[in-house]
């Protein structure tokens, strides 16, 4: 019996979990229908703190309007604007990319590595 109360349970916290999980992402899913959105919906739409995106605004990194009356400012932020700045933080991992070109040297001769030039850019030529 007691094995029989441990799988209800068990049972129980995975159905709490996934309630909470479809209720988040029903949220995220009306925030993109929206053209404008809160620092909190921007947060979780992409996966950053409600901190890390009012910070972004207040550097001027991320372009917002202000929709709020006198000392009570109230961000909106454009969903293309959001688009355009997590695109601008977009990046290869250079670390990665340098250990990767180190092994390739070192396991096949620098004519190998010749062929991966282009650096940590994305889409970079090679000549």
């Amino acid at each position: 019996m007691s094995d029989e109360t441990s799988d209800e349970n068990e049972f129980r916290e995975i159905i709490q979990r996934l309630v909470s999980e479809v209720a988040e992402l029903r949220a995220i899913l009306v925030d993109s229908q929206t053209e404008y959105l809160s620092p909190q919906a921007a947060a979780r739409c992409t996966g950053l703190s409600t901190k890390h995106i009012g910070r972004a605004i207040k550097v001027g990194e991320l372009a917002c309007s202000n929709v709020g009356y006198g000392k009570r400012p109230l961000p909106r932020i454009a969903i293309s604007e959001l688009r355009s700045w997590m695109e601008s933080k977009l990046v290869v991992n250079c670390a990665i990319e340098k250990e990767r070109k180190s092994l390739v040297e070192k396991h096949f001769g620098s004519a190998r590595s010749k062929e991966s030039k282009g650096g940590c850019r994305p889409n970079a030529q090679s000549s």
